[in-house]
């Protein structure tokens, strides 16, 4: 792009000294100018040129499940296929409500990928899969903007049967966590 530049620059007859080329003719701009002229031209104008991707590879939320631990792993896929990025993932204690949970999000490798880990072997969790919170956009760090993909969908659990979410925890899979052991959900779609 910079080499287009020069070239665009050149024709139009701008003093190009600064970057080592003959000048065409003097255009009235200094060197400093030109310089700054073809720095602020040769800069990616994406907003989120300069974000890095979120990497999370585990974390764990609230929750009082003792014992030893294990894992369980997938990926969130959108209806055609896409990857499912940044969304929020909760492993739920399958026999309570809302009391013991653990979560992470689609962000490992910006391709759906989650691992949730230190959930106790012997536990039975079910996942369920929603947008993250809108109050968290436009943040300082940016990230959430840069790659919240898709921005909105239904939340839902991982499908008992099939592979797009289901609404309710009753119709959702139950996944039996081994200690020392990492559970793979496998590929999982959004509605």
């Amino acid at each position: 792009m910079l080499r287009k530049l020069m070239i665009l620059l050149l024709a139009l007859g701008i003093n190009c000294t600064v970057l080592g080329l003959e000048p065409q003719k003097q255009s009235g701009l200094s060197n400093q100018d030109l310089f700054l002229l073809l720095l602020l031209l040769s800069q990616r104008q994406d907003a989120c040129a300069g974000v890095s991707s979120p990497i999370l590879s585990s974390a764990q939320g609230t929750g009082s499940m003792g014992g030893a631990a294990g894992s369980i792993t997938g990926r969130l896929l959108t209806a055609s296929g896409a990857s499912a990025v940044s969304a929020l993932v909760i492993a739920e204690d399958s026999a309570t409500t809302g009391l013991t949970f653990f979560s992470s999000h689609t962000s490992i490798g910006r391709n759906g990928t989650f691992l949730i880990s230190g959930i106790p072997g012997g536990s039975t969790v079910k996942l369920s899969f929603e947008p993250i919170d809108t109050g968290f956009k436009n943040r300082i760090d940016r990230h959430i903007d840069c790659f919240m993909t898709p921005a909105s969908f239904t939340s839902g659990w991982a499908p008992n049967t099939g592979s797009s979410l289901v609404s309710t925890k009753g119709t959702g899979r139950t996944y039996t966590i081994t200690t020392g052991g990492t559970f793979d959900a496998g590929n999982i779609f959004l509605n």
